[in-house]
């Protein structure tokens, strides 16, 4: 599953290639939170939140933390 983010990058196509592959990141975890819906017996969307809001959380954060470490080394 971690693969299908990457195929976007195949092909560059610059900032598309990041949305392409945010959109199937999340779909990715979102169709992961259902599935786990069916092990736990919680809500569906309770589930599929719970993993696509974490999923948005390391984005943000490693995004970030890119961003910094891209400025930091421009600076030397």
């Amino acid at each position: 599953g971690a693969f299908i983010p990457l195929f976007p990058y195949l092909v560059n196509l610059g900032l598309i290639s990041l949305v392409i592959s945010s959109v199937l990141s999340f779909s990715m975890l979102a169709l992961a939170g259902a599935f786990k819906t069916r092990i736990t017996g919680e809500s569906k969307l309770k589930g599929l939140s719970e993993m696509v809001l974490i999923g948005l959380i390391a984005f943000v954060f490693s995004y970030g933390v890119g961003i910094f470490l891209e400025q930091f080394i421009a600076g030397f």
